[in-house]
Parts: structure tokens; sequence; C-alpha cells
């Protein structure tokens, strides 16, 4: 099966909508202090545009919940090998099972609502959402959730989505930026599951059945080379999609821990202030929200922690 997923710099196509994308998803370097400003290609409403003048609120303390930090130099040396379901697989000479190869898919977005996410597993929809999603091909329930803090910045971009209507949706940048922490749920799911979704989330014209993280990317990904990777991440090659890069976060219970982002380059594009942030619709935000309670969050910290990311420019932290 052929991989939509390289190492190699790839052409970037301008944003498009795609059926089922979200998700949120993400995110890029925080070193720019440029002024985050629109072009004419990207029709927002004005008072959806993230400006530095804007009044935010105060940063949150996320250490009062004492959610478990999740970094990706912290790996030891088994992070450089297969996962023992691959290797049990490799051994016997027969071709790498993606049922067999368990990752965690960690969400940062609408995802983290276990009801949205089923969604993507079993199919069909939440009452907030605009259209129904098809099943997996393996519709079985995630085999263990948990919750982390990873040191990336969440942010919000794009002026729409197909699920979620007028505003931005979320990414994290690939960068770690210890000063502006992101809240995940991770999903203990197949490594053909986390394809499918990966697919969801782009687009509808990858081939049924491509693989967008095989066994030995994760490898590659876990070998920590910046050389071949630029900060531990794939660039999808596929021309649509929204979440065309996956990251490696780190390893969790010796498997690890993926997500998927925008692009390096729109990345770069959103910090340097050529790409606006755009701030999420009341419906995406909802959701957003009623995960992070479910994470464990009183729901005036979740509206605040929401609120501070979608509100600040990706110069400036957001603890």
């Amino acid at each position: 099966m052929g991989s939509f997923f390289s190492s190699n710099a790839h052409t970037e196509a301008p944003p498009e909508e795609t059926p089922g994308a979200e998700s949120g998803q993400p995110l890029p370097s925080t070193a720019t202090g440029a002024e985050v400003r629109p072009q004419k290609r990207y029709r927002v409403e004005e008072d959806t545009i993230i400006s530095p003048k804007k009044v935010k609120p105060s940063h949150l303390d996320l250490s009062k919940y004492k959610l478990k930090e999740l970094a990706f130099g912290s790996q030891g040396e088994e992070a450089t090998k297969l996962p023992k379901q691959v290797e049990d697989v490799s051994q016997e000479g027969a071709p790498v099972d993606l049922a067999r190869t368990y990752v965690w898919y960690a969400s940062y977005g609408s995802n983290l609502l276990e009801e949205r996410f089923m969604c993507y597993v079993k199919g069909g929809k939440t009452e907030s959402m605009a259209m129904s999603l098809a099943p997996c091909s393996d519709p079985t329930p995630p085999t263990a959730i948990d919750a982390f803090v990873v040191p990336h910045r969440l942010f919000f971009a794009h002026e729409k989505s197909v699920t979620w209507g007028a505003g931005g949706v979320s990414f994290i940048t690939s960068k770690e930026t210890p000063d502006s922490k992101t809240i995940i749920r991770a999903y203990r799911v197949t490594l053909q599951q986390f394809n499918e979704v990966a697919r969801k989330e782009n687009s509808a014209s990858a081939p049924v059945g491509s693989v967008c993280v095989s066994p030995e990317n994760l490898v590659q990904l876990r070998a920590r080379d910046e050389k071949s990777l630029k900060h531990n991440a794939l660039d999808c090659v596929i021309q649509k999609g929204k979440y065309r890069t996956v990251k490696y976060l780190g390893d969790y219970q010796g498997e690890p821990v993926l997500t998927f982002t925008a692009s390096h380059q729109e990345q770069e594009e959103i910090a340097s202030g050529h790409v606006p942030l755009v701030s999420p619709s009341d419906k995406y935000r909802a959701c957003i929200v009623q995960g992070l309670v479910e994470v464990g969050l009183s729901r005036e910290d979740a509206e605040t922690y929401v609120e501070v990311r979608a509100s600040t420019p990706l110069s400036e932290t957001t603890g």
C-alpha cells in the first residue's frame, strides 16, 4: 500500500475545504513578533480575526489539574525500536498488520469530546455537527483513554469547515513551546484506525486503504533525527486537507503518541502574520469546552483555556 506521508518537502496547495474535516486539531514557532493580518484570499469576517489589540483573559494555570505531562525529549532508547506488536509480526516474516499495531491518537480540538471522536470510529454525528461520518473499517472502540499536557501551542485558523461552519478550527505547533501548553486527550487505537481518521480529517480524494503512517514511519519518527524530520513530523503529500502533517509527541506506555496538524509551511505563514488566526465558531468552541470538562476542567476554566488560545497571537505565550 502506498504511503501519502513523506519526510521530504512538498508542494503546498491553497487551503481548501474538505468533507469530514474538523478538526482540529497543532503548531508554528512563536519566535516572530509580526502583527497578525489577513490576506485578501481569506474572506474572513473582521470580528473573527485575532488582533494583538483585543483584550484577552488572564492565562490559566493548568498545574492545579495535575495532568500528566508528555514531552518528546523524555523518551528512552526503547523509543527507537518498533512497537512490540510490529516486532512480533516482522520476526515471523509476514507483512506487518496495521490492525495489530497500537498507537495513541492525541486530540486537542473537538475530538477531546469522546462522543465526537467516536463518530469517526463508529460513524454518525453529534447534535452540533453538520454532517454524519462513515465508520472505520474496524469500529472497535479505543482500548484506553487518557489525558496529558504537551508543550505545544494551540491556535485556530481557516475561515470555515464543512462540519462546524464559519470560524477557525484548531491546530498545534509542530515545534515545542514550553511556555504555551496544550491539553490533549489520547485514545489508544490501532494504526489502521489512526490512518483512517487521518484520511477523514484531510481529503475524500485520498485513495481508500492508503497508509498515512506505516510501522516503518513510526521507527523514523521515534528516532528523533531532526536532520531527516523537521520537529519530528511527517509531511503529507496529498494536495487537499487542513491536517497534512503527522506529529509524534512522544511515547506513552511504550507506544507512540501521534496527532496531526497544519503543514510546516502554513504554520510559518501564520506565525509571520501572512495568514490570519481565526476565532472558532460557537458550536466548535462549545464542543472543545465540553471535552475539556470531561477531562476534568471546570467549565469556567475550560472556557478561559479556549478563549486565551483563540485570542492570543502566535508571537505571545498562553501559559
